[in-house]
């Protein structure tokens, strides 16, 4: 079991599905997205920031053993 996940897009739909589905692969998990989202635990650290800055990225994985990227941009048209 990892100690800590990290789990990219967590704002979007794959994530939410994902996330109860996870709780036996971590203890703990740090959630992040670009856009403003509401963890579903409240053991859940969740952070604010966009996967292009790569200063944001070293920091965003310290002290994570596992990373789930889910996060993307959607560019869909009918």
């Amino acid at each position: 079991m990892l100690e800590r996940l990290l789990v990219t897009g967590a704002a979007g739909g794959v994530a939410n599905l994902l996330r109860p589905r996870l709780v036996g692969v971590s203890k703990k998990f740090r959630l992040t997205d670009i856009r403003h989202f509401v963890s579903t635990s409240d053991s859940d650290e969740t952070v604010i920031g966009d996967l292009a800055d790569s200063a944001f990225v070293d920091q965003l994985v310290q002290g994570c053993d596992g990373i789930l990227h889910l996060g993307g941009v959607s560019t869909e048209q009918p």
